[in-house]
């Protein structure tokens, strides 16, 4: 995902343009990062309500794990 944010100068009017991209990684890389950094997998949730992760129907992808 590629974006742009536009900051005006207030004393000039002049404006600048940052352009950001995210990337994301999948739940099965993040889960290796975790793993490797000494943590334990919990739990993936696929939103706030606690509601579990569906790769195909999930909007998120919530994480919790313990060291």
């Amino acid at each position: 995902m590629t974006f742009d944010a536009v900051y005006t100068l207030l004393a000039t009017g002049e404006q600048r343009i940052s352009e950001s991209t995210l990337r994301f990684a999948d739940r099965e890389t993040i889960i290796d990062l975790l793993m490797e950094a000494g943590f334990r997998l919990q739990s993936v949730l696929g939103w706030w309500d606690g509601a579990p992760f569906d790769r195909h129907t999930s909007r998120e992808m919530i994480f919790s794990a313990e060291a």
